[in-house]
């Protein structure tokens, strides 16, 4: 992900890290062809306005790198877990989810820890990969919501 989605996913993300109140807790990976955790280890830091300064100045610096594989973060996420999973994603069709992927991770999200999926995109909902990223939310009892970063300029 990169140039528009990526600026798009970012402010989303910002967005959504202000409305939290200082006894949510939270974490964030970004990730491309590895990942990276803004806070390493396996826990969760309550969003203080400190802890969501320091969050907001590690989303600036993140820049796209390397291919996208969803299936190893998602399990990363999943491992901390947290009540909620935000799953930011272009949603490329060369980085699809597998069935047996999907049947995984529903396996691994033993605590029943919500994914939802934000999927930014220039174009309309009709590629393939929009069906596994709903069916990721589906499964998780989350949510999947389609955002035309052509909309947003």
């Amino acid at each position: 992900m990169e140039g528009a989605p990526l600026r798009a996913a970012k402010a989303e993300l910002i967005r959504s890290l202000e409305a939290l109140g200082d006894l949510h807790q939270f974490n964030i990976l970004f990730y491309s062809g590895d990942y990276r955790l803004w806070r390493s280890g396996k826990r969760l830091v309550f969003a203080t306005p400190t802890e969501k300064n320091n969050a907001v100045q590690f989303i600036e610096s993140v820049t796209a790198e390397g291919g996208t594989r969803h299936f190893e973060p998602l399990l990363e996420a999943i491992a901390h877990r947290p009540d909620v999973i935000f799953f930011l994603t272009d949603g490329e069709a060369r980085d699809d989810l597998t069935a047996v992927q999907l049947h995984s991770i529903e396996r691994a999200n033993r605590t029943g820890t919500q994914i939802n999926v934000i999927q930014f995109g220039s174009g309309g909902l009709t590629d393939p990969l929009s069906r596994s990223l709903q069916q990721l939310a589906d499964q998780n009892d989350g949510q999947h919501r389609y955002v035309n970063v052509k909309e947003l300029q």
